[in-house]
């Protein structure tokens, strides 16, 4: 039978594959990282979609319409980006926008843009929605709140990762009975 001395040296003892159990926890991080990252891009949409709720109405006219062709995508094909104009009044003052969402639209599509030229014909009043924090702010269509509902999936990387990252720091720390 073994004394106590020896017993407690042999429990305090580090894991003999220490570079093994680094790299799980390294890999385990990095994971978690990455969920946490795309958490946050999608709370941020969210957020943005949230904020717009509270844009003012405002009537609008459609000044010009046009679809850039002018840009080429990582597969060399064309790019095509829709791009309008349209004047606005807010509080006594005119302001111009060019904005249809927050972010560009833009697709590989040509039948795509036609779309949207059907919606926002020139000389066609609208309703777009202004930033009352920031009038020369306005879109014609609001973001979708829809990320909000994939956040989840992130969020197991998170928490899977967390667990890896765990596992390979306190594997081997057990007691051996």
């Amino acid at each position: 039978m073994p004394d106590s001395a020896s017993i407690s040296t042999t429990s305090a003892k580090p894991p003999a594959n220490w570079g093994g159990r680094l790299w799980m926890a390294g890999m385990g991080l990095f994971l978690a990282a990455a969920g946490a990252f795309f958490m946050w891009y999608l709370w941020k949409n969210f957020y943005v979609a949230e904020e717009m709720d509270h844009w003012v109405e405002t009537p609008c006219e459609i000044l010009a319409v046009t679809v850039d062709d002018s840009q080429i995508d990582q597969h060399f094909e064309t790019k095509y980006e829709f791009q309008v104009s349209y004047r606005y009044d807010f509080e006594g003052e005119s302001h111009l926008g060019e904005q249809v969402k927050s972010k560009p639209i833009v697709s590989g599509v040509e039948k795509k843009m036609e779309k949207w030229q059907r919606r926002f014909r020139p000389g066609k009043s609208v309703t777009c929605f202004v930033n009352p924090d920031m009038p020369e702010e306005a879109v014609l269509v609001r973001d979708t709140k829809a990320s909000i509902y994939s956040l989840w999936f992130p969020g197991l990387f998170v928490v899977g990762g967390l667990g890896v990252a765990l596992s390979g720091l306190l594997a081997g720390w057990r007691r051996k009975v």
